[in-house]
């Protein structure tokens, strides 16, 4: 199996039978820092956190891992995380299906 859903800023999440992958494909207002491949198994996601799209910002999807620290200062703070992905208001269904994880 494998399935892949694009968010925000150039990001595309690849669900596998072992692994979610979150890819930056370019810099965008947020994820400008860290461009490339992560490759998470689901052993190490211990949590999900999500937060729904609105009129006037983004939607993400955080995932807390094994061993990780991700950010706890909301959406400006977890925008930045490499452990989340952003989507806007079209994605949202999609990105329910990729929280179910």
């Amino acid at each position: 199996m494998q399935k892949e859903y694009k968010g925000n800023y150039g990001m595309t999440v690849t669900l596998t039978d072992n692994a979610i992958i979150i890819n930056r494909e370019k810099c965008g207002i947020f994820h400008g820092r860290e461009l490339g491949n992560k490759t998470i198994p689901y052993s190490s996601v211990v949590a999900v956190q999500m937060r729904q799209p609105t009129t006037f910002s983004v939607g993400y999807l955080q995932l807390s891992i094994r061993g990780g620290a991700e950010a706890k200062g909301g959406i400006f703070q977890a925008v930045n995380d490499e452990n989340t992905m952003v989507f806007g208001k079209w994605a949202l269904a999609s990105f329910e299906e990729v929280k179910t994880i």
